[in-house]
């Protein structure tokens, strides 16, 4: 078996080129009697285009010498020795049978005489597109005037790939401004419903608690298909990210989607209560504990038992607190305030921060054996600025819950959905709906550019940052999250990244510093 590897680099044939397309509206209609062509001028039983997508191959275009099809047994062939030969192609060509394994070698090997000629028509590496002919009776026909002819062909047949490709994505891009420009007019229309994609609408990632979590995003679709796999076990899951990006959300969909969906799902947010309120309301208490504890009452660990607790803020605990907790997570029995007996729980535990716990662990603010025991199954909430495609379905999500509850639909001025979709969000998607709260009760029927507040429509002020003013409109721990980015920021612009000078002027210590920057998606700023 012989493999020619023929190189054909573009000349100046491509008027002549035009003239063949010029009669032909579908440059696909056109492949197959290329292919024949080919065929006729290498004297060859039948001509193959072979599409390679990693292991996947396929045969879109055939003919035979005779102008037909070839039948799909005999594209099988083809297939296999491209498989083989790839890994040793060239940068352009695959050259040479040298090397092919021996059950293909042997397969081809067993003709007296044939013929086979390989030409990468595009693409790189593994991928890429390759017509293939072969004779197995006889060589392939060669000669100035055939290789001539045969140049040209393949020309054609590589511009009308190109043809097709550059369709191909024309049409997907007007495709996306269609859906865009539909969601805009959607987004205007009264008592329309969220334009959801159908990515998002079809299969499971929209069943029980998924339909709450209001996305397009691909990176959000990678994390339902995640929770597709962990929903089922009662494996510890650890949420992380930023304040604002729908923790509680994704706790609660896991829930949902569990066989534990029909038993409680407790909240409980660890910053919100001291140590003793914490440990209390966790484990509960017996009668006379403490001053006011008048009866028994169970804690949210029996409370949740069969279902889920779900821990938010987990990063606040108290390192003692932390300590009573591990002793839950590893023995599943918890002890009452006050109380003398042990009582067994079954709860999944789910838990949240917007800390880097790694660092606190380092820093010997978290307790390493709990951090291992929480962090069996991560999930990594990107923050809105990361998925702004979603903001226009959330401005419709929170616009429509607004309408149901007041009675008055409005509607969103495309220049003010395109300054929202543009805006940075520190605060996420708790932002985004604070903002939508504030322009509804402020705005006309139509929410226009002018009623958004002024951080987010001043673009160059929204790349920057924010003004101090615009604290006032946060609640306390956002607004404090907030300022610390923004001086952060400001540091890091002032001191050209330097985290050693940074440290060292604001009185932290490099760990801190490095958790902040971190937390707020700073360290790859300078």
């Amino acid at each position: 078996m012989s493999i020619a590897v023929a190189r054909t680099p573009l000349s100046g044939r491509v008027p002549a080129l035009l003239r063949r397309l010029r009669n032909e509206e579908d440059p696909a209609a056109l492949i197959p009697s290329i292919l024949a062509a080919l065929a006729q001028t290498k004297n060859a039983e039948r001509a193959l285009l072979v599409e390679a997508r990693g292991e996947d191959l396929r045969v879109p275009w055939s003919a035979t010498i005779e102008g037909d099809a070839v039948i799909e047994a005999a594209r099988r062939a083809p297939a296999d020795l491209l498989r083989a030969a790839r890994p040793h192609a060239a940068e352009e060509m695959c050259a040479g049978a040298a090397g092919l394994p021996a059950e293909i070698a042997r397969e081809f090997q067993a003709l007296d005489k044939r013929g086979a000629v390989l030409v990468r028509l595009g693409g790189q590496g593994e991928l890429g597109t390759w017509l293939y002919l072969e004779n197995r009776f006889c060589e392939l026909a060669a000669g100035q005037d055939i290789d001539s002819a045969w140049a040209l062909d393949i020309e054609l047949l590589r511009l009308c790939l190109w043809i097709m490709r550059l369709r191909g994505e024309l049409a997907q891009e007007r495709d996306q401004r269609t859906k865009a420009e539909a969601l805009v007019a959607r987004m205007n229309m009264p008592g329309a419903g969220v334009p959801v994609p159908a990515a998002v609408q079809d299969g499971p990632r929209r069943k029980g608690g998924y339909a709450r979590i209001v996305t397009c995003s691909p990176r959000m679709h990678a994390i339902f298909a995640v929770l597709d796999k962990i929903a089922h076990t009662a494996a510890p899951v650890l949420i992380m990210g930023e304040s604002g990006t729908g923790k509680e959300l994704v706790a609660m969909a896991i829930h949902e989607n569990s066989p534990r969906a029909g038993k409680p799902f407790i909240p409980e947010n660890c910053a919100a209560l001291t140590e003793t309120l914490l440990e209390s309301e966790l484990f509960g208490y017996k009668r006379g504990a403490f001053t006011g504890a008048n009866a028994d009452r169970k804690g949210l660990f029996e409370m949740a038992d069969g279902g889920t607790l779900f821990l938010d803020e987990v990063g606040e605990m108290s390192l003692n607190m932390q300590k009573k907790l591990l002793r839950v997570l590893q023995e599943n029995v918890i002890r009452p305030v006050g109380g003398k007996d042990l009582v067994p729980v079954d709860a999944r535990i789910i838990s949240a921060t917007n800390r880097d716990l790694v660092l606190e662990v380092q820093e010997g603010q978290f307790r390493e054996d709990l951090y291992y025991r929480l962090n069996v199954i991560t999930i990594d909430l990107p923050p809105l600025r990361e998925r702004l495609e979603d903001v226009p379905l959330l401005v419709r999500h929170f616009l429509e819950e607004l309408a149901r509850k007041h009675g008055a639909p409005k509607r969103v001025a495309p220049e003010a959905l395109e300054f929202l979709g543009s805006y940075h969000w520190p605060g996420n998607v708790r932002e985004l709906h604070n903002e939508i709260q504030r322009v509804y009760a402020l705005a006309g029927e139509t929410i226009e550019a002018r009623d958004l507040s002024v951080k987010i429509r001043n673009r160059d002020q929204a790349a920057r940052g924010f003004t101090m003013a615009d604290l006032e409109l946060l609640p306390l721990k956002q607004a404090v999250e907030s300022f610390e980015r923004e001086f952060l920021r400001r540091a890091l612009a002032r001191f050209s990244g330097s985290r050693s000078r940074i440290a060292q002027t604001l009185g932290v210590p490099k760990t801190s510093l490095y958790q902040k920057l971190q937390k707020y998606g700073l360290m790859g700023t300078a």
